[in-house]
């Protein structure tokens, strides 16, 4: 533990509009001391932090640091509990918000609590609970008014965005993006452009792969727009939305080539490869069914932890002030409820017509059983 004993007597003294001369004529010592505390050359004595507490009306534990200490291993028990309920379900994951939402009442102006509780409420708008998300637009517009961490605006921004938009308020939603800074001047663009100016040439091909990969992974939401408009045969013809679909495979295969994890192509593929059945869905039911297999060896293909080869997660258990009590073990997930099966992309109406095909009765069991 770090003493945070400089900082907080500046803080406390600054908060009350003294002088360092006044604060030492109060307590009877002399401005230089005053001094060296806060320039961290020096600390109170044992008999003098008593009186520094009580003229400031803080605790000698406010002084030292020791509550924000506290605090902040708190808000790390919260986070480590958070993780090891994550996938326990919707009645756990109730949970969860309600200790964050706690945690938000009871520290205001910490920004990572506010941020960490909207974003709970969000998530569980998805659920049950859509009134959470009124409760999450007052947290993130209050992180707003106080923060001065501009990483952390920018994700309250972001999900603030997305809060209001699903509560149907879709001009105040727009009116916050267009205050966000194009792509062309997003942290990506610039460190991308930093970054090519290496004097090293070949020190340049991980940024240009990484930037590549994220201007890749935005063109995904446009083409699942486009799959819709081509079904309604709104685009010009299907031909120019597969072509589409084959430069940004061709694109991503580009970027991921000897990816050495293993783990993006398979995914993103596996994206592409349903996209493309929904899309064939009202079309060819044998062009449908094909991409759906394929997207199921594809899923079924991506790494599991540790070589495990079986379908599950690492966890550690946890006691009830969120410790770890053992050393981390592999569990076997359980099977698929009959909710989450439902969220499935295969729960698409566009598949309907296929419901019954054994091959799509199939390809949909094998998914679950490998899930």
């Amino acid at each position: 533990m770090q003493l945070m004993i400089s900082e907080n007597v500046k803080r406390l003294r600054r908060e009350r509009g003294l002088t360092q001369e006044q604060l030492a004529a109060a307590i009877g010592i002399s401005g230089q001391t005053v001094s060296k505390w806060e320039c961290g050359d020096g600390y109170p004595d044992i008999t003098t932090l008593p009186v520094l507490a009580s003229f400031f009306g803080v605790s000698v534990d406010e002084i030292l640091g020791m509550d924000a200490y506290l605090d902040e291993k708190r808000i790390d028990e919260a986070k480590a509990k958070t993780g090891a309920v994550f996938l326990a379900g919707p009645l756990q994951n109730r949970e969860i918000v309600e200790l964050w939402r706690g945690l938000a009442r009871e520290f205001p102006r910490n920004d990572e609590v506010q941020w960490i509780c909207a974003n709970w409420l969000i998530s569980m708008h998805y659920t049950v609970h859509p009134e959470d998300l009124t409760e999450a637009v007052g947290i993130l517009e209050r992180l707003l008014e106080h923060s001065n961490d501009s990483e952390r605006r920018n994700q309250a921004y972001a999900l603030l965005i997305n809060a209001l938009s699903a509560l149907g308020e879709t001009d105040r939603a727009i009116e916050l993006a267009e205050r966000l800074p194009d792509l062309s001047q997003s942290r990506e663009a610039t460190l991308f452009g930093l970054r090519t100016n290496l004097q090293d040439f070949n020190d340049r091909l991980p940024h240009v792969r990484e930037f590549a990969a994220q201007a890749a992974s935005l063109l995904l939401q446009p083409l699942q727009m486009l799959r819709i408009f081509a079904q309604r045969g709104d685009c010009a013809d299907d031909a120019q939305f597969l072509k589409l679909i084959e430069v940004e495979r061709a694109l991503y295969e580009l970027i991921h080539y000897n990816d050495p994890s293993g783990q993006n192509l398979p995914n993103f593929h596996s994206m592409l490869e349903i996209l493309l059945a929904s899309f064939y869905a009202t079309r060819d039911a044998e062009k449908t069914l094909e991409h759906i297999e394929k997207f199921v060896d594809l899923r079924l293909q991506m790494p599991r932890p540790h070589g495990s080869g079986g379908k599950g997660w690492i966890n550690t258990a946890i006691d009830e002030n969120g410790k770890a009590t053992g050393d981390p073990v592999w569990e076997e997930s359980p099977a698929l409820t009959e909710e989450q099966i439902k969220q499935l992309p295969f729960a698409e109406p566009a598949f309907d017509p296929l419901r019954d095909h054994p091959r799509f009765k199939a390809a949909v069991a094998r998914f679950i059983e490998g899930t």
